[in-house]
């Protein structure tokens, strides 16, 4: 049985990177994402390595250097994925991602 509940906790994981990476529209750095992942599913930063490197292979999501920078975006693929799988995605978790961008919203206006 833990078997099952660590593929689902995996896919939930997949979803909340991509769910973010739509909202952040744009890129970000690798340890960014992770603060933000981390704060809203308290997973731990090997485990968060990982789960990006699956998304990355499955081409669910793109690396690029910019400024000798390593940035991260969701790509195309990614985002059909997002659409067909965001409803794994507990509801506390999509919760939490939005309030922490209504959040920054009102941060940046200010």
């Amino acid at each position: 049985m833990k078997q099952n509940s660590d593929n689902t906790a995996l896919a939930e994981n997949k979803v909340l990177i991509l769910y973010i990476l739509e909202k952040i529209n744009g890129e970000i750095i690798e340890d960014g994402l992770f603060k933000i992942i981390s704060s809203i599913n308290n997973v731990n930063y090997f485990y968060f390595k990982q789960v990006l490197t699956d998304l990355i292979d499955s081409k669910l999501v793109g690396t690029y250097t910019k400024d000798e920078e390593p940035l991260i975006r969701i790509t195309s693929e990614g985002k059909n994925a997002l659409s067909l799988t965001k409803e794994v995605l507990p509801g506390i978790l999509k919760l939490k991602a939005d309030n922490l961008f209504k959040k920054e919203l009102l941060i940046i206006e200010e």
